[in-house]
């Protein structure tokens, strides 16, 4: 209904050239998605930091947003800079969907697929290793057994967090389709190194 309104409006600008423009520009609708479960504390740190200014900057009094976390934080929309602000200090690192960092060995999801998935020798071994510095007197089938099986564990928990994160993503870009005016996604995520 409100995208037809949009639409006739739209048309009858273009139609008749004696109809003055609006001064004032559109309106946005702008969205902070943290991504939480993936972000460490460090990387969390620095973006609370960007995002605080881009409120500050970016943000005119027209534009609405909202601050929402994949662990399922959410602000609502508001103009209200001063509750964005905090809510995004209040923002805290998930770890639920990866494995533990100080797990012996520490498999990351990177590492895990190339062992699994692409039976990367130079991987395994690293992972090997690891369990070998880690367990003192254990025999290398019973570390590689170990490698594999936190392999496999960071696989797991790897993939349903990346498919949860991208459901999450549809979510919100969905619900900010019937929104009128201009769209903007901030997906504020760690990047895996190769």
């Amino acid at each position: 209904m409100a995208q037809q309104v949009i639409l006739s409006q739209k048309a009858r600008a273009t139609d008749s050239p004696t109809i003055s423009q609006p001064t004032s520009p559109p309106q946005r609708f702008i969205v902070f998605l943290f991504d939480d479960y993936n972000l460490t504390s460090s990387d969390l740190a620095q973006t609370q930091e960007a995002a605080t200014k881009a409120l500050d900057s970016s943000l005119a009094p027209a534009d609405m947003a909202a601050v929402l976390s994949t662990s399922g934080r959410n602000s609502g929309l508001t103009h209200d800079h001063e509750k964005l602000k905090q809510m995004i200090l209040d923002l805290r690192v998930k770890t639920f969907w990866r494995p533990d960092e100080h797990e012996c060995p520490n498999v990351d999801y990177y590492q895990g697929d190339l062992i699994i998935k692409k039976n990367d020798s130079p991987a395994l071994y690293a992972a090997v290793v690891a369990v070998l510095h880690c367990y003192h007197g254990l025999e290398v089938d019973g570390a590689e057994s170990i490698a594999r099986s936190a392999a496999q564990r960071a696989v797991d928990l790897g993939e349903h967090n990346y498919r949860s994160n991208l459901y999450f993503l549809r979510l919100v870009l969905n619900g900010m389709a019937p929104l009128p005016g201009q769209h903007v996604l901030v997906l504020l995520s760690r990047i895996l190194h190769t």
